[in-house]
C-alpha cells in the first residue's frame, strides 16, 4: 500500500462507521416515536382532528359538518397534507407516527445538508441533527413549523452547494420557497431571509443587486401564497378578541428571554438544551477566530451571520402576539442549528482528538434520543386514562365541552393546552369541541360555519384549567369547589362533558347529576341528567303581585334560571325547572310588593331565606320538591 492510499482507506473506513452510527441513531429516533400509541403534545390533537376531518367531514352521524366547512388553507399544511393523505391508507394513530417520523428525519437531513455543504468532512457534526430532531417545537405541537424548518435547512444546504446560482438553480430555489410556504409561511419567510443573506455575503457589491432581483423574481409565487394565506385575520370576530389589537405583544423580562435560549430548542432537562447552545456558541466563536485568520469561507460567514441574527431575535422579540403564541422561540432552532453547523471538527489533526469528538457527538445524540424515549412513555402513561376513555365506543354528534384540570407535564413541553385532547374524543367518538383552531380561512383547513357563540353554548376560556390550578395556590381565590360548580353548570348545556382531572373531580360532577358513560381514574365522559326542581309557592293572603322564582348552582351566586309564576289565581302555585342539578342549590322566591320590578327589601320572600332572600337546599332524585311560604321582610 502506498502512502497516498492510506488516507483514502482511512477515509473510507471513517465513512462506514459514520454511516453505521447515523443508521443506528436514526433507527432509535424513529423507534422513540413508535413505542407509544399516541404522543401527547401541546397543539398536536388540534392538528390531528383537522387532518381527520379532511376525510371524514361528512361522516354520517358524527355531526362534524354541522359546525365546520372547508376553509381553503394555503399555508401551514406541512403536517396536515401529509397526515390526511396517510390517514386514508392506515389507522390515524399509525398515520400520525409515520408523519412525525418523517418530520424528524426531514429535520436531521436538513441539518446534515447545511453541515456537509459547508465542509464535507464535517459530517460528524451532522449526527447532532438526529439528537436535536425531537425538539421543543415538536413537543409544543407546532408540527407544520417543525417540518418546514427541516425543509428550509435542506433548501439552504442546496443553495450553499451551488457556488454560483444558474437560472435553473434559481428556479429550483423559487419552487422550494413555494413548497416551504405551503408548509408554513413563517418558516418560508425565514428561508427567504437566509437566502438573501447568502447573496449579500457571497456576491460583490456590483452583483448583489442583480442577484437579489433575480431571487425576488423567483420568490414571487411564494409571496402570492403568503398573501392568500394572510387573507382575513379571522372568519368571525370573537367576543373576547381585543379589537384593533391583533398585534398586541407580550414581553418577558430580559432574564426570562435569555432562558428561552436553552429551554426552547431541544427542551427537556438542562443538559439537553445547554449542550447544543454551548456548542453553537462555540461554533460561532471558532468561526470568528478563523475569520480573523482569513480561513473562513464566505458561506461560513453567511451562516454565522444568519445564526447570530436568529439568536438576537430570540431575545429581542415578544414571546407572544395577540393572535400568535410563541413568537420568540421560533427563531431559536435555526440560530442553534446553524451555530452547530460551524463546528470545525475536520480541523482536528490528532486521531485521538477526532475519536473523542466522535464519541462525544454520538453520546449526546444517543442520550438525547434515549431521554425522548423515556419521556414519551411518561407522557403516554400520564395520559393513559384520558386516551382509554377516548377510545370507548361512544357516539356523539353535538357540542362537547372539554374540562381539563390536570396540571401540565412541565419538563419539556410546558403543555398548557391540554384542552386540545378533547379533539381526540371528537376523532374517536364524533361531535365537536369549541377549541379547534378554525377561524382563519387562509390558514386553517376548516372554519366555523357561524360564530362559535351561535354554534356552542356558553364556554369557559381555553386555559381555564390554569385558573383552577392557580386558585389552589392563592388563599384569596375562590376554592376549587366553586370552579367545579361553574364548569358543571356550563357543561349542562352540552351534549356531554369530557372531564380530565382527579377522581374527586369526577365524583363532584356525578354528585351534581352527571352520569358517566365512560370513566377511568380521573378521566370521564359525562352526560348531564338533572334532578329537576319544583318550587311550591304558598301565600295564604293571596297577594296581588305574582311570585318570581330563581335558582342557582350553589355555591355560585349567578342565577341559572328564573321565571314569574302568574298563571293561576289561587295558591299554591308551582314553578318547575327541569334542568336543575342535583346537590346544593339556592332558591329565591319573592313577591314584588313594592312594584320595583326586581327583588328589593320591601318585597316578600320565602320563609327561612337568608339576608339575600335565598333559600339553600339539597336536591336529589328522590327529593326535588321544595316549599316556599311567603313571609314579608
Amino acid at each position: 500500500m502506498t502512502a497516498s492510499e492510506a488516507p483514502t482507506r482511512s477515509a473510507r473506513g471513517g465513512s462506514r462507521w459514520l454511516l453505521a452510527a447515523a443508521v443506528a441513531l436514526a433507527t432509535a429516533l424513529v423507534g422513540s416515536l413508535w413505542i407509544v400509541d399516541y404522543l401527547p403534545t401541546g397543539d398536536g390533537a388540534n392538528h390531528v382532528l383537522a387532518g381527520w376531518l379532511a376525510g371524514h367531514l361528512h361522516d354520517p352521524g358524527a355531526g362534524y359538518d354541522t359546525f365546520l366547512e372547508p376553509g381553503g388553507a394555503v399555508s401551514s399544511l406541512a403536517f396536515h397534507a401529509t397526515f390526511s393523505a396517510l390517514e386514508r391508507l392506515m389507522p390515524w394513530r399509525d398515520a400520525l407516527r409515520v408523519t412525525l417520523s418523517l418530520g424528524a428525519l426531514v429535520w436531521a437531513f436538513g441539518f446534515a445538508s447545511v453541515t456537509t455543504a459547508l465542509a464535507p468532512r464535517r459530517a460528524l457534526v451532522a449526527l447532532l441533527g438526529l439528537g436535536t430532531a425531537l425538539s421543543w417545537t415538536l413537543y409544543m405541537g407546532l408540527f407544520s413549523y417543525w417540518i418546514s424548518l427541516g425543509l428550509a435547512l435542506a433548501v439552504l444546504g442546496f443553495a450553499l452547494r451551488r457556488r454560483t446560482w444558474r437560472w435553473r438553480d434559481r428556479v429550483v430555489l423559487g419552487a422550494a420557497l413555494v413548497l416551504v410556504m405551503l408548509g408554513h409561511s413563517f418558516a418560508a419567510g425565514l428561508l427567504g431571509l437566509m437566502l438573501g443573506v447568502v447573496v449579500l455575503v457571497r456576491r460583490s457589491p456590483r452583483g448583489r443587486l442583480r442577484e437579489l432581483a433575480a431571487l425576488a423574481l423567483v420568490s414571487a409565487p411564494a409571496l402570492l401564497v403568503a398573501v392568500l394565506s394572510a387573507r382575513g385575520a379571522s372568519r368571525f370576530v370573537e367576543p373576547n378578541a381585543a379589537a384593533g389589537n391583533l398585534l398586541g405583544a407580550t414581553w418577558l423580562a430580559f432574564r426570562d428571554r435569555l432562558d428561552i435560549l436553552w429551554q426552547c430548542f431541544t427542551g427537556g432537562p438542562a443538559w439537553r438544551g445547554l449542550v447544543p447552545l454551548a456548542l453553537a456558541l462555540a461554533g460561532l466563536g471558532c468561526l470568528a477566530v478563523r475569520a480573523r485568520r482569513g480561513r473562513a469561507t464566505r458561506d461560513e460567514l453567511a451562516v454565522a451571520l444568519i445564526a447570530a441574527l436568529m439568536l438576537v431575535a430570540v431575545v429581542t422579540t415578544p414571546i407572544h402576539l395577540e393572535m400568535w403564541r410563541d413568537l420568540a422561540p421560533r427563531f431559536l432552532p435555526l440560530g442553534v442549528s446553524l451555530g452547530l453547523a460551524l463546528l470545525p471538527v475536520e480541523e482536528l489533526a490528532r486521531p485521538a482528538a477526532r475519536a473523542v469528538a466522535a464519541a462525544a457527538v454520538i453520546a449526546f445524540a444517543a442520550a438525547s434520543i434515549a431521554w425522548s424515549s423515556v419521556h414519551h412513555r411518561a407522557l403516554a402513561l400520564a395520559s393513559a386514562d384520558a386516551l382509554a376513555v377516548a377510545a370507548e365506543p361512544l357516539h356523539r354528534s353535538g357540542p362537547r365541552l372539554p374540562v381539563i384540570l390536570v396540571p401540565p407535564e412541565g419538563s419539556v413541553a410546558q403543555v398548557d393546552d391540554k384542552e386540545g385532547i378533547g379533539n381526540l374524543f371528537a376523532v374517536e367518538q364524533g361531535g365537536m369541541t369549541p377549541y379547534l383552531y378554525a377561524l382563519r380561512p387562509g390558514l386553517h383547513p376548516f372554519v366555523w360555519k357561524r360564530p362559535r357563540s351561535e354554534l356552542f353554548p356558553r364556554m369557559p376560556p381555553r386555559f381555564y384549567g390554569d385558573v383552577v390550578r392557580a386558585a389552589e395556590m392563592d388563599p384569596r381565590a375562590a376554592p376549587r369547589e366553586v370552579h367545579l360548580a361553574w364548569l358543571a353548570m356550563l357543561g349542562a348545556a352540552y351534549e356531554d362533558v369530557i372531564l380530565w382531572g382527579t377522581p374527586a373531580d369526577v365524583d363532584a360532577f356525578e354528585a351534581r347529576g352527571y352520569a358517566a358513560d365512560a370513566r377511568r381514574g380521573g378521566a370521564a365522559v359525562l352526560r348531564f341528567a338533572p334532578c329537576a326542581l319544583t318550587v311550591v309557592l304558598e301565600a295564604p293572603d293571596s297577594p296581588a303581585a305574582p311570585p318570581t322564582v330563581a335558582y342557582g348552582w350553589a355555591p355560585l351566586t349567578e342565577p341559572a334560571g328564573e321565571r314569574t309564576v302568574g298563571d293561576a289565581e289561587t295558591y299554591p302555585r308551582r314553578a318547575r325547572f327541569a334542568e336543575a342539578p342535583c346537590g346544593p342549590v339556592w332558591i329565591r322566591g319573592y313577591w314584588d310588593d313594592d312594584a320595583s320590578g326586581d327583588a328589593s327589601p320591601g318585597d316578600s320572600f320565602c320563609a327561612l331565606a337568608d339576608a339575600e332572600g335565598r333559600l339553600h337546599v339539597e336536591l336529589a332524585r328522590t327529593r326535588h320538591t321544595i316549599r316556599c311560604r311567603r313571609t314579608p321582610r
